[in-house]
């Protein structure tokens, strides 16, 4: 009879913990608008290099500055960037290919000080095997040291 107690006990502290995992995964990346959604239902995911989260730091953008697709046969064929700081906006910065241009790097680099940088990437073109191109979700990341 003692050991019923426990169980539901156990029950519901695992059923929190997965509540909480659940919310702190939702809450942890970029969300777009439904608008947005529709419109890029069925492109590819991208990422910032290996960043999947919206919170970051500037090392790890500077460390692999290009967008990575998620799916093999894929290619990124440019994106815009904007940049975010102090109430001021850099850019929108026309990037062709994956790799963050010199502009867009050198503005990182510049704003390194600052609380809460943000950077904006959007209309991502993607090709995947050798078809239209499409755009995928745009990426919102943010750091502040």
């Amino acid at each position: 009879m003692k050991r019923l107690p426990l169980l539901t006990l156990s029950l519901i502290v695992l059923t929190s913990f997965y509540s909480i995992a659940q919310n702190a995964a939702r809450t942890s990346k970029p969300i777009a608008s439904a608008a947005t959604q529709e419109k890029n239902a069925g492109a590819p995911s991208v990422t910032i290099g290996t960043i999947e989260s919206a919170i970051t730091s500037r090392e790890k953008v500077l460390a692999y500055p290009r967008l990575l697709v998620q799916e093999l046969n894929c290619e990124i064929t440019g994106f815009t960037c904007t940049i975010n700081c102090n109430g001021k906006t850099y850019g929108p910065f026309k990037v062709k290919g994956a790799v963050f241009n010199d502009d867009v790097k050198d503005k990182v680099k510049e704003l390194e000080a600052p609380p809460k940088v943000k950077i904006s990437i959007d209309d991502i073109h993607v090709k995947c095997n050798g078809g239209d191109e499409v755009t995928a979700k745009p990426i919102n990341v943010e750091y502040d040291h």
